[in-house]
């Protein structure tokens, strides 16, 4: 996803029916998260995101979507720190 933009990923917001979305080891970026997390809805329930290189502004993207119905998000093998929690 960082050689091409995330368009059709960020689609992701016309499928109401989605529940479970995995990018897990995808490389996506901290950019990427961010363009995609407007995208995402509250009727997820299930998003991994382990092992792409996430920091700070990824985290701060996810925290701002509305994924109110989320139950399970995986973020284990990224660069989150202290600074990602706040």
């Amino acid at each position: 996803l960082q050689r091409a933009r995330p368009d059709a990923l960020m689609a992701a917001a016309g499928l109401p029916n989605l529940e479970w979305l995995s990018l897990a080891a995808n490389a996506i970026g901290d950019a990427a998260v961010a363009d995609l997390a407007p995208s995402l809805h509250a009727g997820l329930r299930r998003l991994d995101l382990e092992h792409n290189r996430l920091a700070a502004k990824a985290a701060g993207a996810l925290a701002a979507a509305n994924l109110t119905g989320l139950r399970r998000l995986r973020l284990a093998h990224n660069l989150l720190n202290d600074e990602a929690a706040i």
